[in-house]
């Protein structure tokens, strides 16, 4: 897949702007096929009180956890270190 989509989601609820689809699939690591639903965008609430926002994001009923992908998010910028079971990110160019 050319254009990556940064993240993965089973629910709706978190989409800001949605967009629905019928005729998209996606294979996952397990060679399951699983329908997408739809794609929009996602924000989170940062430690820092900033907001991420996420765009390209696959809304996909049926899974049991949200997906990430982190070479997507490299590819968009950011950072990315695992530390004590959590996840870090940071833009890879901070502005000051």
């Amino acid at each position: 897949m050319t254009d990556r989509y940064p993240s993965i989601r089973s629910h709706d609820e978190a989409f800001s702007q949605k967009f629905l689809h019928d005729s998209l699939q996606i294979e996952l690591g397990d060679n399951g096929r699983y329908q997408v639903k739809g794609t929009g965008s996602i924000s989170f609430q940062l430690v820092c009180n900033n907001t991420l926002t996420l765009g390209k994001v696959l809304l996909v009923p049926g899974l049991k956890k949200n997906l990430i992908s982190v070479s997507a998010l490299e590819d968009k910028g950011m950072r990315i270190a695992f530390m004590k079971g959590k996840i870090l990110m940071w833009p890879k160019r901070l502005q000051h």
